[in-house]
């Protein structure tokens, strides 16, 4: 017999409670399930906990609240809980006394399956809703812009539209940020000039690389942005949620100027990197200005001075408890989630929404001329803008259809630099603006990708641009590349040597050898079209097992919750290379009249695996997937849904062009001189074009 006595000593704090193990014990190493007895004191609230096993818990003392994914229901002395896997739950002792409850949880394989099948699909929304972080148009877009938010948005969509959801992409120019003057001064342009020039170089970068935007949203002429984005200010103001307050600014005396963001570096105060105004780069973390270290005007690189302005301040630290029940629903990378901990652990800080500055929109409140609405902010107003302009297509009848839809999912894309804003700050704007708006189910983030082991910089012209290289190279083996090399966990660094090699030995030395001889095979032994399956031999039947598993794992990497490029290019190669040995192999029953049946099945499998290449590289290699679809007799534009068991091809179908693909640069294409003004001339290159 063993006995544990919830009066002992050893009760310990775990889950933000104080708990007292039960089982497994040294009594029952292995028993069926776990067991802990729980007490939260008078206030005290258990963390929000979700885990795969099922779990019951038995109030037997006190009086509180049980919160499972999100629903909160009284509790007292006799009443029992039911704990699905995977529900956030959490209990809060609402007494004066203690709250004590039996916690018992096990494994149920069936519940556990049903959990996950469910997360997966979540029901179909009415409509999905995409962005990507607008882009400063200080510069052109670089490989590094495009290996982050911008094509993973798009691989995204595409995807999403192949299942029959009704799907939305939008981004823009952010033309309101001080680096659009400070790049302008640089060139001898006005921010206008600046904003304008980027911006077409921008929309061009994502023309030439195929990545479709149901909208791109240009402010200065939008008919909604600037609008929406002072009405939004106001009603903020005029609820209390903004709040006029004196404080030190940054100031340069030499230069008579205010001094944030752009115009002012210094040493970020929380990791010690080298950080601008406003945000750091390296952490992600905000700062006040006047506590960066050893801050310099970056006009004339003179030293700061301090004084007081009055500006317009958004207090995040209200929203702290609403901001903590987000994070316990919305998917989001670990390194994003320790962020947010981070930043809530060390309390959220006031934040200055209005600046002195000449560009920008003015803020529409009295006493406040000569500000400007900081950019954060407008970017927050600004999604909801450009939502708005699908309304303008008519898709939707207003930005709420989305917004404020219960049965709409959204799902935005951007750099780890900019996760304090949309993980922390935005999501308190915008249920200060409207309760009613439904928050992001989840983020896809990613880390900065490198150019020879240095950041790209568009300020620093180390970089790649996107629409110059893209204008001499195959688009999809641009796509391509960069979903292999894509930083999603941690940085990783383009290469052009890594680059040319990847390319040639998997597309041009793989997969095109690959596709053209499984065309001359189908041509000289079954006159061009799809044979029938016959029998199966046990290798047959283990490559179908294995290439359904991999259609299996590229769904999983395109899930929100799961996202990853690189699993999806590393999943395409695999099966190109499976593919290919196993018709390989397979070829030895040709012609062997006794295994005619199990050779008709081993042909009719690698052409089940060039339609699933199609289908699976549809959305991150569009043109190529068009060419094999078109080629298997489909007809042309691709594939346009996805099947998760991909059905084989008709037998008799006519596949005629399967010799015939080929990956090619644009008809366009120059040679190497395009590809070397495609790189910034701080880092030339010679890239020979492979077509």
């Amino acid at each position: 017999m063993h006995i544990r006595n919830a009066a002992s000593d050893e009760w310990v704090r775990a889950y933000g409670a104080s708990v007292l193990p039960i089982l497994p014990c040294g009594s029952f190493p292995e028993a069926p399930f776990g067991a802990m007895w729980a007490e939260l004191q008078p206030g005290e609230r258990s963390n929000a906990n979700n885990h795969h096993e099922t779990e019951t818990l038995f109030f037997v003392e006190g009086t509180g609240i049980a919160i499972v994914d999100g629903e909160s229901r009284e509790v007292s002395p006799g009443d029992v809980v039911c704990v699905e896997p995977f529900q956030a739950h959490s209990v809060q002792n609402t007494g004066t006394d203690k709250l004590r409850y039996l916690a018992v949880y096990w494994e149920d394989a069936r519940a556990f399956a049903n959990a996950t099948d469910g997360a997966r699909e979540e029901g179909a929304p009415s409509y999905i809703l995409v962005t990507a972080t607008p882009p400063t148009v200080n510069g052109e877009l670089h490989l590094g812009h495009i290996a982050g938010p911008y094509l993973a948005g798009d691989v995204y969509r595409r995807y999403e539209a192949m299942r029959g959801r009704t799907v939305f992409y939008q981004s823009g120019s952010d033309e309101n940020q001080s680096y659009v003057v400070t790049k302008g001064a640089q060139k001898g342009w006005s921010p206008v000039e600046t904003a304008r020039w980027f911006g077409d170089r921008v929309e061009l970068a994502l023309q030439r690389l195929d990545i479709r935007m149901d909208v791109y949203n240009r402010p200065a002429t939008s008919p909604h942005h600037t609008e929406f984005t002072r009405e939004f200010f106001l009603r903020l103001y005029r609820q209390g949620a903004l709040v006029a307050k004196r404080a030190p600014a940054l100031h340069c005396e030499r230069c008579d100027r205010y001094l944030f963001e752009a115009h002012v570096a210094g040493l970020c105060p929380h990791c010690g990197s080298g950080s601008d105004g406003c945000a750091c780069e390296e952490c992600a973390r905000l700062n006040a200005c006047v506590d960066l270290t050893a801050p310099r005007c970056k006009h004339c690189d003179g030293p700061t001075t301090e004084r007081e302005v009055e500006r317009l301040y958004f207090p995040l630290s209200r929203y702290e408890t609403l901001i903590r029940e987000f994070h316990r629903s919305v998917a989001m990378s670990p390194h994003v989630s320790a962020l947010c901990a981070q930043a809530l652990e060390e309390g959220l800080p006031d934040i200055a929404v209005s600046h002195v500055s000449d560009w920008g929109i003015p803020v529409p409140v009295s006493g406040f001329e000569g500000q400007v609405i900081y950019v954060w902010m407008e970017m927050c107003a600004g999604y909801l803008a450009a939502t708005q302009h699908v309304a303008d297509g008519g898709a939707i009848e207003r930005w709420e259809c989305v917004w404020k839809n219960s049965g709409a999912r959204i799902v935005q894309f951007f750099g780890f630099d900019n996760a304090y804003f949309h993980a922390l700050l935005f999501p308190a704007l915008w249920k200060a603006y409207d309760p009613e708006i439904r928050l992001p189910s989840a983020f896809v983030t990613n880390e900065f990708y490198l150019l020879e082991g240095q950041k790209f910089s568009s300020s620093r012209e180390h970089a790649i641009w996107a629409a110059d290289f893209a204008a001499s190279q195959p688009r999809d083996a641009i796509r391509f590349y960069l979903g292999l090399d894509r930083p999603e966990h941690m940085r990783t660094s383009f290469s052009v040597p890594q680059y040319q090699e990847t390319v040639r030995s998997e597309l041009f030395g793989t997969w095109v050898p690959w596709l053209n001889s499984l065309g001359e095979r189908v041509a000289a032994e079954f006159a061009g079209r799809a044979p029938a399956t016959g029998t199966y031999t046990p290798g047959q039947r283990a490559f179908l097992g294995a290439l359904l598993v991999r259609v299996r794992r590229v769904e999983e990497a395109l899930r929100p919750e799961t996202f990853s490029l690189a699993v999806v290019a590393e999943e395409l190669c695999g099966l190109v290379r499976s593919a290919r040995r196993f018709g390989t192999g397979e070829r030895y029953l040709a012609g062997v009249t006794e295994l005619s049946a199990e050779h008709r099945t081993a042909v009719a499998l690698e052409l089940l695996a060039a339609k699933a290449l199609a289908m699976t590289a549809a959305p991150l290699m569009p043109d190529l997937a068009a060419q094999v679809w078109s080629a298997l007799g489909f007809g042309d534009g691709g594939p346009t849904r996805w099947e998760s068991v991909p059905a084989f091809v008709p037998a008799g179908q006519r596949v005629h062009g399967l010799r015939s693909v080929a990956i090619s640069a644009p008809a366009d294409a120059v040679g190497t001189d395009a590809v070397a003004d495609a790189i910034a001339p701080s880092r030339q290159f010679v890239l020979e074009v492979t077509t």
